[in-house]
């Protein structure tokens, strides 16, 4: 049996690469490459108007901190408003389809951590 140590990871206030993602800016502050495919954690800010649409996960979990604004998502038919400091959490399946309705108090800023990472993020 191997037995390998990870190192803590350390992320400075600008540090992470940026990428656009339907016109939103994430900052990939921890990759799946890093974690060994555990999970992955991005930061997200969304303009006005921004945001992607409806969708769901069937292999992760992915969870929000709303850091500043407020924003308002479709989860399953139901309306649920996202203000500010509220962590919300979105289970892995195809029936779990969410999306942005609207972005009651735009720029929306806030933090996502999917569990394991998003393929997307395993790359880097």
């Amino acid at each position: 049996m191997e037995n390998s140590k990870k190192s803590p990871i350390t992320i400075g206030a600008t540090d992470g690469e940026n990428i656009s993602v339907v016109g939103d800016t994430y900052r990939i502050l921890v990759s799946g490459a890093q974690t060994g495919g555990a999970f992955a954690t991005i930061d997200m800010l969304i303009p006005p108007d921004g945001g992607p649409g409806p969708h769901a996960h069937t292999n992760f979990e992915e969870s929000f901190y709303v850091i500043s604004g407020e924003i308002e998502v479709n989860r399953s038919s139901a309306l649920i408003p996202l203000p500010k400091v509220l962590l919300s959490t979105s289970p892995k399946a195809a029936s779990s389809t969410h999306s942005k309705t609207r972005l009651l108090k735009p720029p929306i800023f806030f933090v996502q951590l999917c569990l394991p990472a998003w393929k997307r993020f395993l790359k880097k």
